[in-house]
């Protein structure tokens, strides 16, 4: 049930539901083959659906499951943060150099290799799993 038709990463994607998947998803558009129009009645849109919130939690239009982390950041990236979850992020001071803030994301090897950008400034402090896979990945 398509939903929405997006831009990122000089590629166009579809946004909807999958029956399969039983959630929203996206589905690149130049990777579809023989569509055809269907009979079935859509799925209508979840009332919570907000194509502003899965782009937020969604990296280089890789999904993956959905998990509330806790990042510890550099006060310098709050316009990183801001600019990345929106304004209406929850974030608190941690000290005189760092503030964290609790989202909602798709843990995917894109997340983690946003997180790994920022050199260090931005450490994914819960849970623990997630911040435990992510160190595992950079040693690889």
């Amino acid at each position: 049930s398509p939903y929405d038709l997006i831009w990122s990463d000089d590629r166009y994607y579809t946004l909807g539901f999958s029956a399969s998947h039983e959630k929203v998803i996206s589905f690149r558009v130049d990777r579809m083959c023989n569509v055809q129009p269907s009979e079935q009645e859509a799925i209508p849109r979840p009332e919570d659906y907000s194509i502003a919130a899965y782009g937020s939690k969604v990296f280089d239009m890789f999904d993956g499951e959905e998990i509330e982390v806790t990042l510890r950041c550099e006060n310098s990236l709050m316009k990183v943060i801001i600019d990345r979850f929106g304004e209406d992020v929850h974030t608190w001071i941690e000290d005189d150099e760092y503030f964290c803030v609790k989202v909602k994301v798709y843990v995917s090897p894109t997340f983690y290799g946003w997180v790994f950008q920022f050199a260090g400034k931005i450490k994914i402090i819960f849970p623990d799993e997630i911040a435990r896979e992510y160190r595992e990945m950079c040693q690889l």
